[in-house]
């Protein structure tokens, strides 16, 4: 997880008390006062408040991450696979 890299890069060690499988639910917690989150923007929907949590401006903040596009192994692209792959590819 980029936040993990990040953490042991600044060799910062947080104090986690608890893991969430979601971001909602990570949200949901923050905004109910059981302390800070790291997020993707994508989960904020380009908000910069949004369901009663507020991002900080924090150095090293956002972090970058690696994207990949994935396809069931052993299968041929669909046409609209075969278009996103060539749009990212050239």
């Amino acid at each position: 997880m980029a936040g993990d890299l990040f953490f042991r890069q600044t060799k910062f060690q947080p104090d986690v008390r608890l893991e969430l499988g979601s971001n909602e639910a990570i949200k949901e917690s923050v905004a109910a006062g059981l302390g800070i989150g790291v997020v993707s923007s994508h989960c904020l929907h380009g908000l910069q408040k949004e369901h009663g949590v507020s991002v900080v401006d924090v150095a090293g903040f956002p972090l970058p991450s690696a994207w990949h596009i994935v396809h069931p192994r052993g299968k041929k692209n669909v046409d609209a696979g075969d278009g996103v792959q060539t749009a990212f590819t050239h």
